[in-house]
């Protein structure tokens, strides 16, 4: 029963995450370069507009003023930036607690494909994990826009080929 609990990918997967980026994890160290000096900064932007009421469309603090809403990197408009800015409001916990999602969903979404063709438990496992921890996923780190793009791409493979082949 507990090995059927801890191999179920949402709970193998974030605890993997957490254990092969523990420095992250325990915010022991912390991202660096474009992720700490443009990522960081704009979604506590973000969380505190959203936080003030306010929808995160102008921020008057850089280049005397700029729209986030129109800069496709800064996550403006996305959910899970939006849910993170609500639970944590970007502290650098939050913020990485974001990357880990991103890691964590990497994961579960090639388990999920590679059960859809048939790939055994394991199999699937494995490759779920060498998807997560990737050469393009590690190295991408200070990319949020990457990271967090290449964490759905699974799904969207997944659902198109459910679309096509099932018309579900």
């Amino acid at each position: 029963m507990l090995k059927k609990i801890f191999f179920h990918p949402f709970v193998f997967f974030p605890i993997a995450a957490m254990v092969v980026l523990w420095p992250i994890s325990t915010c022991f160290f912390t991202v660096k370069n474009d992720a700490l000096t443009y990522y960081y900064p704009v979604r506590a932007l973000i969380s505190d507009a959203l936080n003030n009421g306010e929808l995160p469309l102008w921020s008057p603090f850089i280049n005397f003023g700029y729209p986030i809403h129109a800069d496709m990197q800064s996550g403006a408009w996305s959910p899970v930036v939006w849910l993170f800015g609500f639970l944590t409001k970007f502290s650098l916990a939050g913020f990485h607690a974001e990357l880990l999602f991103y890691f964590s969903l990497a994961g579960i979404g090639f388990y999920y494909l590679c059960r859809h063709y048939a790939y055994s438990a394991t199999a699937a496992i494995i490759f779920g994990m060498a998807y997560q921890f990737s050469g393009f996923m590690i190295d991408s780190v200070q990319f949020y826009a990457c990271i967090s793009s290449a964490c759905w791409l699974p799904f969207v493979f997944l659902f198109y080929k459910k679309m096509v082949g099932e018309g579900k």
